[in-house]
């Protein structure tokens, strides 16, 4: 059903209510293929904030399940997915605090995610995201949580 976008946010709804009940929940939906999945969704419907912002809420949620699920997202695309959504939408409060908090998640303690943020220009995203919704306490919050966490433990190596 990859030609109905209400479909595929009903899909992201539901893997992001399943990968609620654990760290495990959340290692097998990502196992089992889902942020390809999620990736395909997102790229398919570009344009279509709801897809984005239920990919980004799925994405968020599954990045917490530890490093083997940050790296098989970073792998399936989650990165650059992240940065299309900030790109596409970029004066909607709801995508870019998705993707903000998706992005916060995904770099955690991650160097290679970082890196390969950094490298995608991310970096501008998020003060861009800053830029454009100066009065969004939300993103404003979460753009500051996310550049914490790409500099966090870089001291350390």
């Amino acid at each position: 059903h990859l030609r109905n976008p209400d479909v595929q946010i009903q899909c992201c709804g539901l893997m992001k209510s399943l990968s609620i009940e654990s760290v495990e929940a959340k290692k097998r939906i990502v196992l089992n293929g889902a942020p390809k999945r999620i990736a395909t969704a997102m790229m398919t419907y570009r344009s279509h904030a709801g897809v984005q912002r239920q990919g980004l809420e799925v994405l968020r949620s599954l990045a917490c399940g530890g490093p083997a699920c940050q790296k098989e997202l970073a792998h399936a695309g989650a990165v650059e997915r992240i940065i299309n959504a900030m790109n596409s939408h970029r004066e909607n409060s709801e995508v870019l605090h998705q993707a903000l908090a998706a992005l916060g998640n995904l770099i955690f303690r991650s160097h290679t995610v970082k890196k390969r943020f950094l490298l995608a220009g991310g970096l501008d995203n998020i003060l861009q995201a800053m830029e454009t919704l100066q009065a969004d306490v939300a993103v404003q919050g979460l753009g500051i949580w996310a550049l914490n966490n790409l500099i966090a433990d870089s001291a350390r190596g």
